[in-house]
């Protein structure tokens, strides 16, 4: 067991000589005196290296629940001082108190607290690892090992993965080291966390334009074409750019499937056979089935031994083929000349 001046002595050496000596002079001197006979024991070794690393791992998990707690301490408590009479608030004063309040009441955050016989760890470990992760994302790179460490393989390798990108590469260095730590300060560490975790609000991920025209295309989708055609002639009164970005979404490659056979036949007599054949090169049975039922003899055998031929097809030109199909769906479907049940 390491004593507390054998651990000042340890963190003193870890300084070298020049800082050392100049925390030293401004100790009272038994005390300056008394860490200098403990740094003189400590020889160059091993040993001694990883005594200072325990230390330091000590020291720096001291700080980080030090610094949790100030993040997760209630606020204080009001004066018990009697508050002077306040003149009577107009009514916009009140008004405005209300919606005050009521934003404020709204912020309010219900947090679990532990007992002192809860487990604090089993109360860490249960919490889902993407609450755990947030709660990790501004926390030394010491503390996140420290908790790794405590969980099986499976779900560390869960929380690693859901930590930010430069918090993985900063606990990289400490990954393999053993780290000496007393239970005591590892369950006050982890009950600080786990309080830290429910305050911790989920990152605002914000919607990207592509998913935006896509869920706005879903949604016309979804409505009889003449009332889409209207609405989609609407916005592009308001936002063009918008509504030519949402009529990329409109169709989709397997709306093929959607066709009667007399309009899958008007849009394969507008396609060359290398484009269909790599746009069906992984499609699902049922696309190509649909296609080759409406091709003849010869020209059903024909696209068969061009996606034989074609060989390995990369995705982007799979979508490049399926996109030209697509324009030629778009195309017909909006002039009436085909029918999609």
């Amino acid at each position: 067991m390491i004593t507390g001046a054998q651990k000042a002595a340890l963190l003193l050496k870890s300084l070298g000589p020049d800082i050392t000596e100049s925390v030293l002079g401004h100790l009272p001197p038994n005390l300056a005196q008394n860490l200098r006979a403990e740094i003189t024991k400590l020889k160059d070794s091993p040993e001694v290296e990883e005594q200072i690393d325990e230390v330091l791992n000590e020291i720096e998990l001291l700080l980080s629940r030090a610094r949790i707690e100030a993040q997760t301490a209630p606020p204080p408590a009001a004066s018990s001082t009697p508050a002077a009479p306040q003149p009577p608030a107009s009514e916009s004063e009140e008004k405005s108190a209300e919606s005050t309040g009521k934003k404020k009441k709204k912020k309010q955050t219900t947090v679990t607290e532990l007992d002192e016989e809860d487990d604090a760890l089993a109360a860490l470990r249960s919490l889902p690892v993407e609450q755990l992760a947030r709660a990790l994302k501004d926390e030394n790179p010491r503390t996140a090992v420290l908790v790794l460490q405590q969980m099986d393989v499976e779900a560390a390798g869960e929380l690693l993965k859901h930590l930010p990108a430069n918090l993985r590469k900063a606990l990289c260095p400490y990954l393999g080291k053993k780290f000496t730590v007393g239970k005591p300060l590892v369950e006050r560490v982890a009950r600080a966390l786990f309080v830290k975790s429910q305050l911790v609000e989920p990152d605002v991920v914000e919607e990207t334009d592509e998913a935006r025209y896509r869920k706005v295309a879903d949604m016309l989708r979804m409505i009889d074409k003449n009332d889409r055609m209207e609405m989609v002639a609407a916005l592009e009164e308001n936002d063009p750019e918008a509504a030519a970005a949402v009529k990329e979404f409109l169709y989709r490659f397997e709306d093929i499937q959607a066709l009667d056979d007399r309009s899958i036949q008007k849009v394969l007599a507008e396609i060359d056979t290398k484009t269909l054949a790599t746009a069906l090169k992984e499609a699902g049975e049922n696309i190509r089935d649909r296609v080759a039922n409406n091709l003849s003899a010869r020209a059903r055998e024909a696209l068969f031994e061009e996606i034989e031929f074609l060989g390995n097809v990369s995705k982007a030109q799979t979508e490049a083929a399926e996109k030209e199909i697509v324009a030629v769906i778009q195309r017909l479907d909006q002039a009436g000349e085909i029918v999609m049940q």
